[in-house]
């Protein structure tokens, strides 16, 4: 019987550096998508935490830990200049610091929360725009593009953001690359 694969799941490393034609980030190590009942298709991805952007619980899954990193009220999840907003990707941030990975990053279509979360990770790296909205194009279902770029030409660290980049930088990126 196939595995159940959530909504818009891919390997984000694998995604950027196909685009970038050369390994940016590490492979294997960041997955992103939505919301899943059946946990069997982690089978293979050696994933060890799953961070939920959503306030509702997932299912257990023996022998990986979860995190919820949902935002504390409510908000639009494009309107990135919103106190709520920069809260809420800040402890993300910090988080992703804490967790062992590999690691499933979801919220319930693996679009919008998920893409705005992934796509500032991964300025926050300092990808290029081109790759991040590639890779944010790929998700099915209606996407926003001009709020997407909007939110990468428009978001500002915090300090404690640009604290968090050091050691994300030493777990995601690809020192290997020439």
């Amino acid at each position: 019987m196939p595995k159940a694969v959530p909504h818009n799941f891919r390997d984000v490393g694998e995604s950027i550096n196909a685009h970038a034609a050369q390994r940016l980030l590490r492979e294997a190590t960041i997955f992103r998508g939505g919301e899943f009942s059946q946990p069997d298709f982690l089978e293979g991805c050696g994933v060890r935490t799953i961070v939920s952007l959503r306030s509702t619980p997932d299912p257990i899954v023996p022998g990986v830990s979860t995190l919820n990193v949902a935002p504390k009220e409510k908000m639009n999840n494009y309107l990135f200049a919103s106190s709520i907003f920069k809260e809420w990707l800040s402890n993300l941030f910090h988080q992703m610091t804490l967790i062992e990975y590999p690691v499933y990053i979801h919220c319930t279509a693996g679009k919008d929360r998920t893409g705005v979360a992934i796509a500032l990770l991964l300025k926050l790296l300092n990808l290029a725009n081109g790759h991040i909205m590639n890779d944010y194009r790929k998700s099915d279902g209606t996407i926003y593009i001009d709020s997407m770029q909007a939110v990468l030409d428009g978001y500002t660290f915090s300090s404690r953001d640009q604290d968090a980049r050091v050691e994300l930088a030493n777990l995601l990126l690809n020192r290997d690359s020439a």
